[in-house]
């Protein structure tokens, strides 16, 4: 399968990658040339459409080569760069249009063809603490922003993909919400991959979307019962590494 891990800046992305290769050995990272676009760029708050268009363009490409068949992890994908694009648009960022922003989502759907799942790391139960790492942005404020986006289209695309403005209405990857420690993350996605590797479903190899909206309530019914004392424990919990 293809999968990809999103999410704003500090939500444990690269450390549940870590812990997704662990218990699934048989999966590789494709990691993306963008960050060498971005290294001497002005990004995140400061982006502009030309450089948002040309990471975008990266992003669509390094997804074409593979197929179901290969196992494959993706730590960023076109979702995440519309995201970005979005947040922009809704501060009246210079060149950030409704024509572009429209350009932007109709290249995105059409690349989100190239993926099975995307697991989307947000930063539910986690510390408000934000670790610098000379790249990514760390405005708390901007983060906050930008991760109600990625849970708001999460949580909209998990509730009816099929009218999802940002996916394809057919071949269209299953978007999941991940959140706490990375045991927990880990937990969660094995509700969605095999052992071996594959997706849960009547073939063993395509998502089944009814039961993963099954399970999807499930787990949001569970992490609502978290006493406010558990919830405070768990986000000492430091995954931002």
């Amino acid at each position: 399968m293809r999968i990809a891990f999103s999410g704003a800046a500090c939500t444990g992305k690269t450390t549940t990658i870590d812990a997704f290769l662990q218990k699934w050995v048989n999966y590789t990272v494709v990691h993306s040339k963008y960050r060498k676009i971005i290294k001497n760029k002005k990004h995140s708050k400061e982006t502009t459409p030309k450089l948002q268009k040309e990471i975008l363009d990266i992003l669509a490409e390094e997804n074409k080569p593979f197929t179901l068949h290969n196992n494959v992890v993706y730590d960023i994908c076109p979702l995440d760069n519309l995201i970005y694009t979005l947040w922009a648009h809704g501060k009246s960022k210079k060149g950030f249009t409704e024509s572009f922003v429209k350009d932007c989502i109709e290249k995105v759907k059409e690349s989100l063809r190239n993926l099975d799942i995307i697991f989307v790391c947000t930063r539910d139960l986690m510390p408000p603490v934000v670790q610098k790492n000379g790249i990514r942005e760390t405005d708390p404020v901007y983060i906050e922003e930008v991760n109600n986006l990625f849970k708001e289209i999460a949580k909209q695309a998990q509730s009816n993909l099929g009218k999802s403005p940002f996916f394809p209405k057919d071949d269209s990857p299953a978007v999941i919400e991940l959140y706490g420690t990375p045991e927990e993350r880990t937990a969660l996605i094995s509700l969605y991959v095999t052992p071996e590797g594959n997706a849960f479903g009547e073939e063993q190899s395509f998502v089944n979307m009814d039961e993963i909206n099954k399970m999807y309530s499930l787990i949001v019914e569970q992490k609502d019962l978290l006493s406010n004392e558990q919830k405070q424990k768990l986000g000492i919990l430091d995954i931002t590494k």
